[in-house]
């Protein structure tokens, strides 16, 4: 590793995710970089008074050559600007911090929890607060299953563990069939797992669990061996009793009570360096944030009711307001089909994940029916629960 990036916002959580890079940083003989990302909540010259005192603290704790920085960024959303630097600093591991059955610190993080893993071009490390300094990292949970990908995080899952002596790779095979051509390939997976741990030398452990829910088996595996890291990729084999939790990744982060590791597939092994004009990044980014606001998935809404004659952009805008109150985790819409405003519930992938809220909202609302539509990215977090201020502004405009 060349250089390691932590993201804090002086929470307690993210000061232990800071205190974990620079050990990691320290091991690996790496450059640490601090990165806060700028808000209202905080200061700028009081932020970075202390990011240096960080800095200064950090340095001289330091034996070896490598630097401490810290890097102040603004006007960008937490999980952009994070990786953004990484990118820049063509960073080996991205530090953040998580607590409680939320994920991220709220603070930090928030609303760009799951975000900043899925975009980041860098293996994540995430850490709680309550992370035990005390103890060294000795044994690290490697899940495996039938998935093609699922073997790409072994290279870089080696390199890291070889940065801590006396660490043990706990290989878990996941079978979660009792189709036997399928359990064959998880153990061939296995397999050539163990030739490359013994062609590496590393010290390992390999064990099996049948799992229904692979998110509940990992940790209750990783739990049982007293683990203190688990690697995992940002997807997962699905199973039935896991298809509608959300991604592997997600529930991983927010159900976790031990430090994990989340490599994406394009980050698994190395990463590329493209050199290009740097308008061309600009006009990326610009891009990636229309693509977050655009209505671009196929899905399913809730139909609620449909207004014509006086008044009906009035009531229709009246019963959005009423579904909000009612429903404050889910958005509502109103549309104009000509002579008709019509009110619309949700953003649902599937018309199974909107079917426990349409049978408790024909209780009230016998017009309401499941429809198909065309979505928003459903809602993984507070901050997406806010419709993008063109959709209502032009409908205001029309009429």
């Amino acid at each position: 590793m060349d250089t390691i990036v932590v993201g804090i916002d002086f929470s307690k959580t993210s000061l232990a995710a800071m205190r974990l890079a620079s050990d990691v940083a320290v091991r690996a003989e790496a450059d640490l970089l601090i990165v806060w990302v700028e808000t209202a909540e905080k200061d700028r010259c009081e932020a970075e008074a202390e990011l240096k005192r960080m800095c200064d603290d950090l340095s001289a704790k330091r034996a070896t050559g490598n630097s401490v920085s810290y890097r102040i960024v603004s006007g960008r959303k937490v999980y952009t600007a994070l990786n953004s630097v990484v990118k820049e600093e063509q960073a080996d591991l991205l530090v953040i911090g998580t607590h409680g059955n939320s994920g991220f610190d709220e603070k930090f993080a928030g609303a760009n929890t799951y975000k900043t893993i899925t975009i980041s071009s860098a293996p994540v490390l995430s850490v709680r607060e309550n992370f035990n300094f005390d103890k060294s990292l000795e044994r690290l949970v490697m899940p495996i299953d039938s998935t093609r990908d699922t073997r790409q995080k072994v290279p870089w899952t080696i390199a890291f563990a070889k940065v801590f002596p006396n660490t043990t790779i706990h290989v878990l095979g996941i079978h979660t069939t009792k189709n036997k051509t399928v359990r064959s390939e998880v153990e061939g997976y296995v397999g050539s797992v163990e030739r490359l741990l013994d062609k590496e030398k590393m010290d390992y452990v390999t064990d099996y669990v049948d799992a229904e829910n692979t998110t509940l088996s990992t940790i209750e595996y990783a739990e049982k061996i007293n683990a203190d890291l688990i690697v995992i990729m940002t997807e997962q084999e699905k199973t039935l009793s896991n298809i509608f939790l959300g991604p592997y990744a997600q529930q991983m982060i927010n159900q976790s009570p031990i430090a994990m590791c989340v490599l994406g597939s394009a980050t698994a092994f190395s990463q590329v360096r493209i050199v290009a004009d740097g308008r061309l990044q600009t006009i990326l980014e610009r891009h990636i944030e229309y693509n977050e606001m655009s209505r671009s998935i196929q899905g399913y809404r809730i139909r609620v009711n449909s207004f014509t004659g006086s008044n009906a952009k009035s009531k229709a805008f009246a019963l959005k307001e009423e579904l909000l109150d009612k429903y404050p985790k889910m958005r509502a819409y109103v549309t104009f089909d000509e002579p008709n405003f019509i009110v619309k519930l949700g953003d649902f992938v599937s018309r199974l994940d909107a079917y426990a809220v349409y049978s408790e909202l024909r209780k009230s609302v016998n017009t309401a029916q499941i429809i198909r539509d065309w979505i928003n990215n459903p809602v993984i977090d507070e901050e997406d629960l806010y419709v993008p201020e063109y959709y209502e502004d032009d409908l205001e405009k029309d009429f």
